[in-house]
């Protein structure tokens, strides 16, 4: 008679111990902190942003990083003391990377003593075209045959690269790509031609 109630008391003596330990969740340690950038530009619209935020995403991403846009006024001096860098994309960066208060990397142009992510033709040739065109001109300047072939900038590799080399430093140069009738509709090409159709 007494070994059911042995059995019973230990069952409940067990679900005693289960309910105490057995249900709570493990303490997980608090995520290290991330590294924060600042996308700065004076236009926040366009294709070649698009994809240069793009690759900055999935730089960011594999860095444990995160990164916020500031899109600059007028004779606006951005404060980004509290960032871990900056990438920098306007057309006159020296005003701002003479106070900007972080380290920073410049897209699509060289200035002295900043790392720069700037394209580059392949060495002894030249760009086929002229880069002030607009990319959808000149791809229907390609489809009509006015022209046989162009070269394009990469603006995803520029976004990546920049978050990159704002972690482990150094300028990158990104080569431009060869754009004929033959390739214009690859896979690899639709991205970097035709960004809002993904």
């Amino acid at each position: 008679m007494k070994r059911p109630y042995l059995i019973a008391g230990a069952l409940l003596v067990l679900t005693a111990v289960v309910m105490l330990f057995g249900f709570r969740t493990p303490v997980e340690p608090a995520p290290a902190p991330q590294d924060a950038y600042l996308l700065i530009v004076s236009d926040d619209t366009g294709a070649f942003l698009l994809q240069l935020k793009r690759g900055m995403d999935d730089a960011a991403a594999r860095l444990n990083a995160r990164w916020s846009l500031k899109v600059l006024a007028a004779g606006e001096i951005p404060d980004c003391s509290d960032k871990n860098g900056a990438v920098i994309y306007l057309d006159h960066p020296e005003a701002v990377l003479a106070s900007i208060g972080c380290p920073a990397v410049v897209i699509g142009q060289t200035v002295s003593s900043v790392p720069c992510i700037v394209s580059a033709a392949p060495e002894g040739d030249s760009p086929v075209s002229d880069t002030d065109v607009p990319l959808a001109e000149l791809v229907a300047m390609l489809e009509a045959g006015t022209i046989d072939a162009f070269y394009a900038a990469d603006p995803y590799a520029m976004g990546y690269l920049a978050v990159a080399a704002l972690k482990e430093g150094g300028g990158r140069e990104v080569p431009l790509k060869l754009i004929t009738r033959d390739n214009l509709y690859g896979k690899e090409n639709v991205k970097l031609v035709f960004p809002l159709l993904e």
